[in-house]
């Protein structure tokens, strides 16, 4: 009976925690492989476009100019290691280490690699780089120039991060002899699904976009926003540091900004404005507080308490 006992608890820890990794798995992904491949266009205009991604959401604007930057570039000679001087997640994990390579890239590690955002243009320019790094951001600024015969003038691309997660890459001079094919922008997390297995995830921008004065923001899309399926709750669901803005377009949550709302309008994304009082709308962030935080907590410490009290109940019927 002993041997039946010890079995039984095994079984019933081992319950436990996998209920428990499956309310605090935070990647789908590793679940449901396709999300690699999700893309939702949103809506797209000549000047705009908006997405969704695996986590991510991709801004594109053109007609554009580089925002401002304040500070002293230093130029990036050989393959460089720095600490991370803010907090900054990559696909939900904090990266404390980059290293920056002579060519522009950004690699980004925890205690392992994380990913990494580049951008190539295949030609015979040379590319040279210089970095500006403070406690606001990190820039990254690749200069490509021709070859002294050529009658192009030279061209830059600016990677920005910000600490609040997100990503800017801007681009200058782009020229047009360059075909879409030969330009590739992207960024590339690496997920780690348990110790051993991983997934990747690619989201690039289309080479079409790539030309002078085109901004592109990657942000994260949170838990938050996308979940709610309707006006209401979506316009409940804002938070002082999320806004969730209502798109009847195509009836969906977003998570967006002053600027993006605005864009929304343009691009015919129609945002519905609430005019619910201020009570109503403390009600509906209270519910989604609870529905998405509050209740896995509650359920996982009814489990626990089970869980002690069946074993409990085979310690005093042993004795």
């Amino acid at each position: 009976f002993r041997h039946r006992f010890a079995t039984g608890q095994f079984i019933l820890i081992y319950s436990i925690i996998v209920l428990i990794y499956k309310f605090f798995d935070c990647h789908e992904i590793c679940t449901k492989p396709e999300l690699r491949y999700y893309e939702e266009v949103i809506f797209e205009s000549d000047a705009y476009r908006y997405s969704h991604h695996y986590h991510y959401s991709q801004t594109i604007r053109s007609n554009q100019s580089l925002p401002v930057i304040r500070g002293r570039f230093e130029t990036l000679d050989l393959n460089k290691e720095i600490d991370a001087k803010f907090l900054f997640t990559f696909y939900g994990a904090t990266v404390i280490k980059f290293q920056l390579r002579a060519t522009g890239t950004i690699y980004m590690y925890d205690q392992k690699h994380l990913g990494e955002i580049r951008t190539h243009l295949e030609s015979d320019f040379l590319a040279k780089c210089e970095i500006l790094f403070n406690q606001e951001l990190l820039t990254v600024r690749q200069y490509f120039s021709p070859e002294a015969d050529s009658k192009i003038p030279a061209f830059n691309v600016t990677t920005m991060l910000h600490p609040n997660g997100k990503i800017s890459i801007y681009y200058e001079k782009i020229p047009k002899v360059i075909d879409e094919g030969q330009k590739d922008s992207q960024i590339y997390g690496v997920i780690r699904c348990g110790e051993e297995n991983k997934k990747t995830h690619i989201i690039t921008v289309p080479g079409k976009w790539i030309q002078s004065g085109t901004l592109v923001e990657y942000e994260a899309l949170g838990e938050v926003c996308p979940k709610h399926n309707t006006s209401k709750t979506c316009h409940g669901a804002t938070t002082p540091n999320t806004t969730c803005v209502w798109c009847e377009k195509v009836n969906m949550c977003i998570t967006s900004n002053d600027k993006d709302s605005h864009e929304f309008k343009v691009n015919g994304c129609k945002v519905k404005i609430m005019t619910t009082d201020a009570t109503e709308d403390i009600g509906e962030r209270k519910s989604s507080q609870y529905l998405y935080f509050v209740v896995p907590l509650v359920i996982t410490f009814l489990i626990l308490c089970i869980g002690c009290g069946i074993w409990l109940w085979f310690y005093r019927r042993n004795r």
